[in-house]
């Protein structure tokens, strides 16, 4: 992020958010215009709960990256970071796939396990990416 202060890094990491969000659901809304409800019936979720599972996420996500964003400076806290950032957005993504009743441990467990994979190498491409730029890819 290249916002100086604490509260501009929040708002871009917000805003970053929001994007990330509307993305996925654009492409969530596609699946269900192409192919129907049946993948989201198989899967367990509905449309309305994923896109507030997306913003929801990417709006927490956001907000740990401006406050956290100093961590990203070197490669080991950049992957902590996108370990730290992937667990609310991946509890959200669990938390609407599972019914009430299946909030419980299994539920941070399955976000752990999940944020420990994909938290990290997004974090890779988010640093490749921005060291392109900053090279004036």
């Amino acid at each position: 992020m290249r916002a100086k202060t604490t509260a501009a890094r929040v708002r871009q990491g917000v805003k970053y958010g929001i994007v990330m969000a509307a993305v996925y659901s654009a492409f969530a809304v596609f699946v269900r215009l192409s192919q129907g409800p049946e993948p989201f019936r198989d899967g367990g979720v509905s449309v309305p709960s994923l896109l507030l599972a997306y913003f929801s996420g990417g709006v927490v996500a956001g907000v740990l990256v401006g406050l956290l964003a100093p961590l990203a400076r070197r490669l080991v806290g950049a992957l902590l970071l996108g370990f730290i950032v992937a667990m609310p957005v991946m509890y959200f993504i669990t938390i609407a796939m599972s019914p009430v009743e299946e909030w419980d441990g299994e539920a941070v467990g399955v976000s752990m396990v999940a944020s420990a994979f994909l938290g990290p190498l997004c974090a890779l491409g988010v640093r490749y990416v921005n060291r392109k730029l900053d090279a004036g890819w």
